[in-house]
């Protein structure tokens, strides 16, 4: 029966592969991705704005098949591969869990973004294979694999800045199949609190190495501009809301056209895009390399929040509001064939996928909306915890935490920040679905008293 099953979700896995392939085949890629494989072609990997990882990754995979397409086929060989594995952990016959792996995988708001060569689609594939492998070596007793799922997941820390607090749960949970592949009894939970954060932080330390390891050109002494896209759009919300330009002195004096007008014509809560990007603006001037006019912009943030703390409180619950689709459209839900580049990239318009794309398009108000998955990823955390079950809610917990700290720290409303939200969800609730099946089985074969 175990091996029927295994053939299933691997034949279900490998057809997602080829779904994915040849729909979006040779890959999407936006601007970022284009920055990236560059990079990862030239081998002046900074690592200031971009995961020095990833180019790294790409550059040999570039190698092998150029162009997007290897980066991508790795990525959905991760994703699927640790989603088969994930299944066949779970108390489904054969047939339900190779329907399972392609209804999750083909789900739309998950398979949009299988085809685009992103740093998130990487983080999420890394955590979806690192989950699978824990709870294989749970299942089967065998410590390889609980060992294997810390290199994906060293990846996703490095290949995604702020991917730490979404690794906190499931080094949580590689701990507690690691004790259950060593067949011991499990710990008490403040002991599992304690390894996860001890594991965490060795892999913090690893990937700060590789990244030292990997890196060719040091990267600017000033913080990355993600940080900085954050606090620009930030004192531009307060701005807008408090009448007044509270922009620190190196942009005043450098973009004397940014007035109070401009900028109410150029803020939206959800995109900082309108606000920096080049097509709005001669240059990215709002952006610095050196310290000291970063030191510039911090105190210029931090006098701005401090005066007006309710213009900012409303810019920041725009954002949130519009991360979660709490209310409009759906912002930035997926990118579009290949960014305009000098690397010789197109992309070819095939009608398979401008029929996907016209679908995603039409269907992206019913199910791209993460705050459902908000509801549930809670919902299913506070049951797991109930019955002492601690997969499903460390799966959902992990993907709470990674989109926390979005409320107070973002360069935007993208999709893609609540993606590993909405496949965490899905995930946990596929487990606790299994653990209850356990249970009721369990209860259905003991003997009545």
């Amino acid at each position: 029966m175990e091996v029927r099953k295994l053939l299933f979700v691997i034949c279900a896995a490998a057809a997602g592969v080829l779904i994915t392939a040849g729909v979006f085949y040779p890959g999407v890629m936006s601007p970022d991705s284009v920055d990236q494989l560059r990079q990862a072609r030239t081998g002046q990997i900074s690592g200031d704005v971009f995961p020095p990882i990833m180019a790294f990754v790409w550059r040999y995979a570039d190698q092998v098949v150029s162009g997007p397409f290897g980066m991508m086929l790795l990525h959905n060989l991760a994703f699927w591969g640790g989603l088969a594995l994930v299944v066949w952990t779970c108390r489904f016959g054969p047939g339900a869990s190779a329907l399972c792996v392609l209804a999750f995988g083909l789900y739309p708001p998950v398979f949009a973004l299988l085809g685009i060569v992103w740093k998130d689609v990487g983080m999420v594939a890394a955590l979806v294979l690192s989950v699978g492998l824990a709870l294989v070596g749970r299942r089967r007793r065998a410590r390889s694999p609980v060992v294997l799922s810390l290199v994906p997941l060293t990846y996703a820390l490095s290949v995604r800045l702020n991917a730490l607090p979404a690794i906190l749960p499931l080094t949580g949970l590689i701990c507690a199949s690691g004790v259950a592949a060593a067949g011991r009894a499990p710990l008490r939970p403040r002991t599992y609190l304690g390894l996860s954060l001890v594991v965490t932080l060795l892999l913090v330390g690893a990937s700060r190495l590789i990244d030292g390891i990997i890196v060719t050109s040091a990267p600017a002494s000033a913080p990355s501009l993600g940080l900085q896209w954050s606090l620009i759009h930030d004192i531009a919300g307060i701005s807008v809301r408090a009448g007044e330009v509270l922009f620190p002195p190196y942009i005043r004096q450098t973009r004397p056209e940014i007035t109070l007008e401009r900028l109410r014509e150029r803020y939206r809560p959800a995109d900082v895009t309108r606000l920096v990007s080049r097509r709005y603006w001669q240059d990215t001037r709002f952006f610095t390399r050196d310290k000291n006019e970063f030191d510039e912009l911090w105190r210029a943030w931090w006098y701005a929040v401090r005066a007006y703390p309710v213009a900012y409180f409303r810019h920041r619950l725009g954002v949130v509001e519009a991360m979660f689709q709490l209310r409009g459209d759906v912002f930035y839900p997926f990118e579009q064939g290949i960014a305009p580049n000098e690397l010789g990239l197109v992309f070819p318009r095939r009608p398979l996928y401008t029929g996907m794309v016209w679908f995603l398009e039409e269907t992206t108000g019913v199910f791209f909306r993460s705050w459902p998955f908000l509801a549930i990823a809670s919902a299913v955390v506070w049951c797991g915890w109930q019955r002492g079950i601690w997969a499903p809610p460390a799966v959902c917990a992990s993907g709470l935490l990674y989109v926390l700290p979005y409320t107070v720290v973002s360069s935007g409303s993208d999709f893609r920040y609540v993606w590993w939200l909405m496949v965490a969800t899905l995930l946990g609730s596929i487990l606790l679905i299994s653990e209850w099946r356990s249970s009721s089985c369990h209860r259905t074969a003991s003997p009545s008293p």
